[in-house]
């Protein structure tokens, strides 16, 4: 039972609407005691607001629940109880709470201020480096700490702080006492930061559930759902439990394992024993370790042929030559953008490009396509260089290249001279299409967080059980091992047990960010693959064709590209086979088609409410539509650079289409156990509903596009001031 007053009650049940609080505080029992000074005490299971409990607004409720579910998590009863460790810990919850705080608005940050210390961001927020000095600010905010924890008793002296910053606990833990939405937005690069007004990322997706928002960037990137969200914060809670109980490394590294496992059964690899699986943070990233893969046990020249680049990412082209593509990597290294991972490797790279489209942006003809692989392919083998071909399955518009056939004939004819990597980012493939890629001995570069909608920048390379000896087993004077370069780029965990040897370079910093992402996307690929595969076939199909429909009856909309996926097996049955990706041109109100730069206006205008650019005499049916929340797939120039643009936005049907995977939560009661009614087929509920639900949101979509394509000249003056 709660004690709570009749208002507090009220703002707790809004604060508890967050996603991370429903699943901290469950079970937790909360009161209000008027009496309490301090913002709050959270002790023996429960948590007794004070001075918080009198706010007038639910952010200084919701970070003192924060703080103080944090501090019942770091201080379970363990066999670390000695005063020092409590001290650790006290330290660590503040950690996340000033964390937390962080990742609050400016208004909300502001209302906290007078129920937090104001010496905690600095000391220990997402800014503050691992305090290894005792000093006074310190001391006092720890003895502050533990009046929070009725642990005041403890004197939080220099020389007992001292032990505490130097405690395996607090070493362990500091990583982990981060929230999760903070977490995963680590191990990536820049484009993972988070604007501190919208909450989103460059990508336009947050690493919080966003339900609000009608989503369909699959082929870009994706909001985490509440499902996945509440399966990686348990994981979350279960990394802290493994720092309080001493088994933090042991754990994470099998934790890292578990992801490879079910990875492989997920997608499809486990079809083909013996099949490795590597963890990176991209899929261009991915491109490294296939590159050097394709290096390995020989000294000959290597012709690394990239299909379509543009049609991949702007990074595609340095990483398949071995160079950097950001200036700093997944590990906060700084280092020189187009500068060598390895001098050595990329001296014996000759890289070689062809397009899948002409000047214009048209489709060529895949039996042009088909030519030119084999001409580039036979002239670096008459030259006597080994081949890396790159198989475009599918790309960011949809397209698979080149031809399967032409693939196999270059097999047959090449033998062991050619190595063959799918560029399968988008993961719009099933797990037929996986095993027969693995079969044929070729490597798989694949993400979860495309088609499968898991958090971005969760990525994998997949290595056919041939390709993988050459890491176990080195060749003549041409031992396998990755260069020293990668250290700054990924680490052990990532990589399959068994290659000790060749990962011998390799630093072993936990990697929690890219474990959390790929936690979330394998939650996502396991609700999908609950469907089975023909039934998801007919849902993904019912969908598509009701998008096509209400394109069609929108003339500012135009159709640019929907290439059917090249398929040689069960075609009829499989749903890869479906074109999932629409690329959509917007046409203005004088009929020609929006650039680049409107499209990119656009594309932010459709994820934010825009009602107030709408002129004075828009109708209310105009401004509901305008104040949506749409999220699709980021502008793609389809035309060659110098020519005339040609462009859209991408709109496409990603597992939740199928899944239903979309939850949506009941608070009741601040001190009930949570409850998640998910949509779709987790819940029992059929998945025509959901994607009924689903067609209904599109159209939403594709309503809006129309409207900010009519209006975008007067909308853009209204933006920048114009009379």
């Amino acid at each position: 039972m709660t004690t709570t007053p009749h208002p507090t009650r009220e703002l707790l049940k809004t604060a508890m609407h967050r996603p991370d609080l429903r699943i901290l505080l469950a079970g937790v029992e909360i009161r209000h005691d008027e009496a309490l000074a301090q913002p709050f005490l959270a002790h023996d299971g429960a948590i007794v607001l004070g001075s918080a409990g009198d706010a007038r607004h639910p952010a200084p409720l919701a970070h003192a629940l924060r703080h103080g579910a944090e501090i019942l998590c770091w201080r379970n009863p363990s066999p670390r109880t000695s005063a020092a460790e409590r001290v650790a810990a006290s330290l660590l919850a503040a950690r996340t709470a000033a964390c937390a705080l962080a990742l609050m608005s400016v208004r909300e940050r502001r209302l906290c201020e007078p129920y937090v210390d104001a010496d905690l961001p600095a000391l220990l927020g997402p800014h503050a480096d691992a305090p290894t000095l005792p000093n006074e600010r310190l001391r006092a905010l720890a003895q502050a700490l533990l009046a929070l924890a009725g642990d005041d008793r403890v004197r939080a002296d220099l020389p007992l702080l001292a032990q505490a910053l130097a405690s395996p606990l607090f070493a362990e833990g500091w990583a982990v006492a981060v929230p999760t939405d903070h977490l995963l937005t680590t191990g990536g690069d820049s484009r993972l930061a988070l604007d501190p007004e919208s909450g989103l990322n460059r990508y336009g997706c947050s690493p919080r559930p966003r339900p609000h928002a009608l989503t369909f960037a699959s082929t870009t990137a994706t909001s985490i759902s509440e499902g996945a969200y509440e399966m990686v914060e348990r994981l979350r809670r279960d990394l802290v439990a493994s720092c309080v109980q001493g088994r933090f490394p042991l754990d994470y590294a099998r934790a890292m394992a578990g992801i490879r496992t079910r990875l492989r059964r997920l997608c499809g690899a486990d079809a083909v024993p013996g099949t490795e699986v590597v963890l990176t943070p991209s899929g261009t990233d991915a491109e490294f370790y296939a590159l050097e893969l394709a290096l390995a046990g020989h000294g000959s020249t290597l012709t690394n042929l990239v299909l379509a680049p543009r049609e991949s990412g702007s990074s595609v082209m340095p990483a398949a030559a071995g160079r950097h593509h950001h200036p700093v990597t997944a590990l906060g290294v700084a280092v020189e953008t187009d500068a060598p991972v390895d001098a050595e490797s990329t001296a014996r790279v000759r890289l070689e490009v062809v397009e899948v489209r002409d000047a214009t942006g048209n489709l060529r003809a895949s039996s042009e396509v088909d030519q030119d692989v084999r001409t580039v392919v036979e002239r670096a083998a008459n030259a006597g260089h080994r081949v890396l071909l790159h198989v475009l399955d599918t790309s960011k518009t949809g397209i698979v290249v080149p031809s399967p056939r032409c693939v196999r004939d270059l097999a047959d004819r090449l033998g062991d001279s050619l190595d063959v990597v799918v560029d399968a980012s988008q993961l719009r493939l099933c797990p037929e299409g996986v095993a027969g890629y693995l079969a044929a001995n070729a490597m798989l570069i694949i993400t979860g967080s495309k088609f499968f909608t898991g958090p971005p920048f969760a990525g994998a390379l997949l290595i056919p059980p041939g390709i993988a000896r050459r890491a176990v087993r080195p060749v003549g004077d041409h031992p396998a091992v990755l260069p020293a370069g990668y250290r700054d780029t990924t680490t052990r965990d990532c990589w399959p047990e068994a290659w000790n040897a060749y990962c011998r370079t390799l630093g072993t910093t936990p990697q929690i960010g890219l474990l959390f992402r790929w936690t979330a996307a394998l939650w996502e690929m396991d609700a999908f693959h609950r469907c089975p595969p023909t039934r998801a076939r007919a849902l993904l199909d019912a969908f598509l064709c009701a998008v096509r429909t209400a394109l069609e009856q929108h003339a500012s909309l135009v159709l640019l590209a929907a290439p059917v996926p090249a398929r040689t097996a069960n075609v009829g049955e499989r749903w890869d086979a479906l074109p999932t990706v629409f690329t959509v041109g917007l046409r203005g109100r004088g009929g020609e088609l929006h650039g680049v730069e409107a499209l990119r206006r656009i594309y932010g205008w459709l994820n934010r409410d825009v009602s107030a650019l709408l002129a004075e005499d828009a109708s209310e049916a105009d401004r509901a539509l305008a104040a949506t929340c749409c999220h699709v797939g980021q502008p793609v120039s389809l035309a060659a650079p110098g020519m005339p643009e040609r462009c859209g936005l991408r709109m496409a049907a990603g597992a939740r289409i199928v899944s239903g995977a979309a939850d949506v939560h009941v608070v009741s009661d601040v001190n009930d156990v949570v409850k998640a009614a998910p949509r779709g087929i987790a819940a029992g509920i059929a998945p025509e509903m959901a994607v009924a639900h689903e067609i209904r949101d599109a159209c939403t979509v594709l309503d809006k596009m129309d409207l900010l394509a009519r209006t975008f000249d007067a909308m853009a003056a209204s933006e920048d001031g114009d009379p």
